[in-house]
């Protein structure tokens, strides 16, 4: 088989770096995506241009100075869709997290939305290091020594494909219903992707705070590490290192000047120094702030709510709000 006609599809720059280094992909093979699927809405995929105006739009408003997620690149897998019409097989590489688990589910809605078939679909599944014996939870975190000890790909068969339609459909719905039902099933096969999509419940307002888990924990370390941004911002990453749910910088400084916002009738942080950029921002929680963090006061309650939990629209303003305590929906109070 012509190599050309063999593609690889890499979730993010590093992980396709590393991927090509591994494997000596031969150029126009490897694609790369960098969206995180995990952060802002996910719709229902219909056609390119709306998908990448809704993903475009969520980040620039999150944080302006953001780059492009889908760059005119000869490896960007948007930009260069209309390759996988020649191919004879389509390798997707993951690991256990929730990001990479989601960038899974999307791929076959990809593939119908371009006409290609997705049967065409391996699978490359990470799940621990051979010698550490460690969780791997993306891709993106390997080295080209292990990803050239990777696990046999799996060929991705109709029903493999019915699953992650379910999970798709359960993700992009616009109440929690769907995606509380698929994470009580007993699947045969689903248990990583069901154990990373749970973390999806924790981006739901907590019933106490108000505050979704990365909002929280970025409070606590604006208190523990602050007062510069991009300090509060390590520690953050690194208190979450075992976590199933992996996000950037670009988003955790998306959500610090949100919670600064001073169009918030209570702010829970205050900015100063050039607030464009983390390198050169400084923090410094208010007294509200202060009583969110000690669970006395609620965010929602405070300042109401318009984020997005996949296909879900938490919207105060149309009462569409959902609580969670523990990772477990609660009705709102």
């Amino acid at each position: 088989m012509s190599p050309s006609r063999e593609f690889h599809i890499a979730p993010g720059i590093v992980a396709g770096d590393c991927i090509k280094q591994a494997l000596d992909v031969p150029a126009g093979s490897l694609l790369e995506h960098q969206d995180v699927l995990s952060c802002g809405p996910l719709p229902e995929l219909r056609s390119l241009e709306d998908w990448r105006s809704v993903r475009d739009g969520y980040w620039r408003a999150l944080d302006p100075e953001h780059q492009f997620p889908f760059p005119d690149t000869d490896r960007e897998l948007l930009a260069n869709a209309h390759a996988l019409h020649r191919a004879e097989s389509v390798t997707i590489w993951i690991g256990t997290g929730l990001a990479d688990q989601l960038f899974l589910v999307w791929i076959p809605q990809l593939f119908r939305v371009l006409g290609v078939n997705p049967e065409k679909l391996d699978v490359i599944q990470f799940l621990s290091d051979p010698i550490t014996g460690e969780e791997i939870t993306a891709v993106g975190l390997l080295d080209s020594d292990k990803l050239k000890a990777h696990p046999p790909a799996t060929y991705l068969d109709i029903a493999g494909l019915s699953i992650l339609d379910e999970a798709w459909a359960a993700v992009t719905a616009p109440d929690p219903s769907s995606l509380v039902t698929l994470l009580a099933v007993n699947l045969e096969h689903p248990s990583i992707m069901q154990r990373s999509l749970r973390w999806l419940m924790y981006r739901f307002p907590d019933v106490e705070t108000g505050l979704g888990i990365w909002e929280m924990e970025l409070l606590r370390q604006v208190v523990e590490k602050g007062p510069t941004a991009i300090k509060v911002i390590g520690f953050t990453m690194i208190r979450s290192i075992d976590w199933l749910d992996l996000v950037g910088t670009p988003y955790l400084f998306g959500l610090l000047r949100k919670l600064a916002d001073p169009e918030l009738r209570q702010p829970l942080l205050s900015l100063t120094g050039n607030i464009a950029n983390m390198m050169e921002t400084d923090l410094h929680i208010t007294s509200v702030g202060k009583s969110v963090l000690a669970g006395e006061a609620n965010f929602v309650e405070l300042n109401g709510i318009d984020d997005w939990v996949g296909g879900i629209h938490l919207d105060s303003s149309h009462g569409q709000v959902w609580f969670q305590r523990n990772g477990l929906l609660i009705p709102a109070h």
